[in-house]
């Protein structure tokens, strides 16, 4: 099959299917010191980068109207360092996250933490009410998204119809040797924005093998792309059977 360009910017995909498709915020940097477990940054510019002792397994975004900050996984700061960051003071009365699995907001002694508890590829948010207005802060975790994570990603994705889980690639993913067919569980609702990349299952040129295909959707998929100016495809599928992609 040749590359499919996505000309199209949403495809829905229901029930059982096989795809097998050929196919700025601004930031500067902040260096941080740590008190016990709560991270304190110093700033440079519109992004506050916390750094702590060692190599953080994966970062967390904050952003808000171009300011962001940055959290090192597995640990927690003030609430109050990321409003200032991103621009946003007052009272805060409120919190509420889109998965406290992932990230969490507590009022300890009096003040709000914030903290990462894992790795996540899906676009989240925190929500804060600040002298009674609510804002809503973009939550991210940019790291490089591999063919093993995306599955478990698919595998996560949310049961419910109405609040499907959304993926937004930020960069390629391809298959490595002895990768499988990725797959969208029964009863998973997942929209995945290539986001102007590509996911390649690594096969073209190579002779055609079984389950050679990119994606198996037993779930249910909606296929984005919000890069219309070089949107991204989903290539590199050989099956012996029901089409490559």
């Amino acid at each position: 099959m040749k590359d499919l360009k996505n000309a199209i910017t949403k495809i829905v995909i229901l029930g059982v299917a096989t795809l097998l498709l050929v196919g700025f915020v601004p930031t500067a940097v902040l260096a941080a010191e740590t008190d016990s477990d709560i991270v304190t940054a110093e700033t440079d510019g519109d992004t506050a980068v916390s750094e702590m002792d060692g190599s953080a397994p994966y970062t967390v975004e904050f952003t808000y109207n171009g300011l962001q900050y940055v959290l090192p996984g597995d640990s927690s700061t003030e609430l109050s360092e990321i409003l200032d960051r991103v621009g946003l003071t007052g009272e805060v009365s409120a919190e509420e996250v889109s998965d406290e699995s992932l990230f969490s907001a507590d009022k300890k002694e009096g003040k709000w933490i914030v903290t990462a508890h894992r790795a996540f590829h899906t676009d989240e948010w925190m929500k804060v009410l600040i002298d009674g207005v609510e804002y809503e802060i973009t939550v991210t975790d940019d790291q490089e998204l591999t063919w093993s994570a995306l599955q478990e990603q698919f595998n996560s994705a949310s049961t419910d119809a109405e609040n499907p889980t959304t993926i937004t690639l930020s960069g390629d993913v391809t298959a490595n040797e002895g990768d499988s067919t990725l797959l969208i569980p029964a009863d998973r609702y997942v929209t995945l924005d290539l986001n102007g990349h590509t996911i390649d299952r690594g096969l073209a040129g190579k002779d055609a093998v079984v389950n050679g295909n990119v994606i198996t959707v037993s779930g249910n998929l909606t296929l984005t792309d919000d890069n219309t100016d070089n949107p991204g495809k989903i290539t590199g599928g050989k099956n012996t059977s029901n089409g490559d992609v």
